[in-house]
C-alpha cells in the first residue's frame, strides 16, 4: 500500500521536468483547485482552508491529503516507482478496485484505514495471494445516489492467480454493494498506474455509459468538509 501524501520525499529532479506523463495536472491547475477548496472550506473547516490557501508545495507545504498541490507532488514521487514495478515484476498484471467499507454521511470520521487494510491483507492471504505483488492507494468515494461514503483501494496486482479472484469475489459476497471487486486489464501503463495514487475531491452523480464516463462534479461543501476533516 502507498503512504499518505503527508509523508512524501522531495521528488528527484528528473521526475518533475519534461518526463512528466500526459494527464498529470500542472502546478497552476493544482493551485487553482486549492483555491476552490479553500473557498468551500473557509466557513466549515477554517484551519484547513488557511493551510490550502498558503500551501506552495515547498517551504510552506501543508502536507494535507486534501491539498491538490501536495497530492500532485506525492504522485510525481510515487509514479516512477510503480511504473518500475510494473515493468520488472513477472506475472499477469491487472488493475483492481476493491471496496473495503461504507459509511453514512457525517460518519466518515469513524473510518479506520489501518483496520481496513489489515482486513484486506487477511483476505488476500486466505485467497492465496501471498506470492503476488500488490501496490496502490486508498481513497474514498461519495455516492450521492446512495448517500454513502465508500472507502476503497486501487491496486496494481501482479501475479495473482485467476482462481484467487474467484475466492475474493466470494469473500465480498455479503458486502451490500454492487461490484465490490472490479478487475481490469492493464492496457495503458501511464494512465492507469498514475491513477493508483490520485487523490480527488469530486464525485460522479450521473451514470456512466458505454461511450462516455459520468461527469465529475465538485463534492457538496458539507461532504468536502467531512472528507477534509
Amino acid at each position: 500500500m502507498s503512504r499518505s501524501p503527508g509523508r512524501f520525499r522531495p521528488p528527484i529532479a528528473s521526475s518533475v521536468g519534461a518526463e512528466l506523463w500526459p494527464g498529470i495536472e500542472s502546478k497552476a491547475e493544482a493551485e487553482a483547485r486549492n483555491e476552490v477548496r479553500a473557498d468551500a472550506l473557509r466557513s466549515r473547516v477554517p484551519e484547513v482552508a488557511r493551510k490550502l490557501a498558503w500551501c506552495d508545495g515547498g517551504s510552506h507545504a501543508c502536507h494535507l491529503p486534501i491539498c491538490a498541490v501536495c497530492a500532485r507532488l506525492y504522485r510525481i514521487d510515487r509514479f516512477p516507482q510503480i511504473l518500475e514495478l510494473a515493468d520488472t515484476c513477472e506475472g499477469p498484471r491487472k488493475i483492481a478496485t476493491i471496496f473495503v467499507d461504507r459509511f453514512s454521511p457525517g460518519q466518515l470520521q469513524r473510518a479506520n484505514p489501518k483496520h481496513a487494510l489489515d482486513l484486506l491483507r487477511k483476505r488476500f492471504d486466505r485467497a492465496g495471494l501471498d506470492g503476488s505483488t500488490l501496490i496502490g492507494g486508498t481513497e474514498v468515494a461519495w455516492q450521492a445516489q446512495h448517500q454513502r461514503w465508500l472507502p476503497h483501494v486501487h491496486l496494481l496486482a501482479i501475479g495473482v492467480p485467476e482462481t484467487a479472484w474467484a475466492q475474493l469475489d466470494a469473500a465480498w459476497a455479503n458486502s451490500g454493494t454492487k461490484d465490490p471487486i472490479q478487475i481490469d486489464e492493464l492496457r495503458d501503463l501511464r494512465e492507469q498506474l498514475s491513477y493508483l495514487v490520485k487523490f480527488h475531491a469530486y464525485h460522479k452523480p450521473g451514470q456512466s455509459r458505454a461511450n462516455r464516463r459520468a461527469r465529475a462534479c465538485p463534492l457538496p461543501p458539507d461532504r468536502l468538509a467531512e472528507l477534509a476533516t
